[in-house]
């Protein structure tokens, strides 16, 4: 069987989630799943934002599109807007409460930066199919999943769920995991439950793996059969968001929170060194400061992004 799938991130959009979906697993991101004759939708919900800024950006990766419920203005929803604006380029559904102050969301949507959006006042099931109706380019020719859950299976062994990000993942497909440095073959795919032999490009996978043990992966691994690129220390420039006013230090800590990963390291200048290193599979990294309100600061770009 076949299917096609779409994911969506989902912020304070309990009562819509309840109604259209099936919620699948919870850590600091919540997935929830619904299944229309061969459509998938896969929502993440950042369970543990505000607390954990990297529980919204985690959740905002994978994300073909996003719903947000207003229910007041305030610094979280702010962080959200500045993170849709610089992660997220795909439609922003907003479902705001009557009291909300629609002008002045309106105005503050605009000055973060966000192009395509829209009020949607209608029935939840009306959004869900519309989410379900999107047409979608995702480019890429090789085969990418990126990692977020992984646990040993009895009878099975290891076991990684994630979304494929390009390419079409295979039965017997040998893959590099990327922070492992090994080389791993699919031994069986899973969607929904259902044993299938490959999934397209933005497929929620549960993939049993070969070749690797659990503590050998981490969130944010990738599996592809290309070379991947590790950057640990890097020249590029760093482009703030127009909403950041202060004076930025010329030495200080950031954090990337991107790609599904959190990791620290310290920005000089047009000089970004981190502790560990990150996958580079987009040219640009979303920094953070956890001690900064607000906390999403903007993009640091390598020379050879557009």
């Amino acid at each position: 069987m076949t299917f096609r799938s779409v994911n969506a991130f989902s912020y304070n959009a309990n009562d819509f989630l309840r109604e259209v979906a099936k919620k699948n697993s919870e850590t600091d991101i919540t997935l929830y799943s619904r299944k229309n004759g061969d459509v998938v939708s896969t929502y993440l919900e950042p369970t543990r934002f505000p607390e954990k800024i990297s529980s919204l950006t985690d959740a905002l990766f994978p994300a073909d599109a996003a719903i947000v419920g207003v229910t007041e203005i305030n610094r979280s929803l702010g962080e959200v807007l500045l993170a849709l604006s610089l992660m997220h380029h795909g439609p922003v559904e907003f479902m705001v409460k009557e009291s909300v102050d629609h002008d002045l969301l309106r105005k503050l949507i605009v000055q973060a930066g966000i192009s395509s959006y829209s009020f949607f006042a209608g029935a939840y099931l009306d959004l869900a199919d519309k989410i379900e109706g999107m047409k979608i380019e995702r480019r890429g020719s090789g085969t990418s999943v990126i990692v977020d859950q992984y646990f040993k299976v009895k009878g099975v062994g290891t076991v990684v769920l994630g979304f494929v990000l390009s390419g079409v993942v295979k039965k017997h497909q040998h893959l590099q995991a990327s922070y492992a440095k090994k080389d791993v073959e699919v031994r069986s795919i899973q969607m929904q439950d259902v044993d299938v032999e490959s999934a397209d490009a933005g497929s929620r996978v549960g993939l049993a793996l070969k070749g690797i043990d659990i503590d050998e992966i981490e969130r944010g691994m990738v599996l592809s059969d290309y070379p991947t690129e590790c950057i640990q220390n890097a020249n590029g420039s760093m482009n703030y968001h127009s909403s950041i006013k202060r004076e930025m230090p010329e030495s200080y800590e950031v954090f990337v929170s991107d790609l599904m990963r959190y990791q620290r390291g310290v920005l000089s200048g047009s000089r970004l060194e981190l502790d560990k290193c990150i996958i580079n599979m987009k040219s640009e990294f979303l920094i953070v400061n956890p001690n900064m309100s607000p906390r999403v600061l903007g993009l640091f770009k390598l020379p050879h992004s557009s």
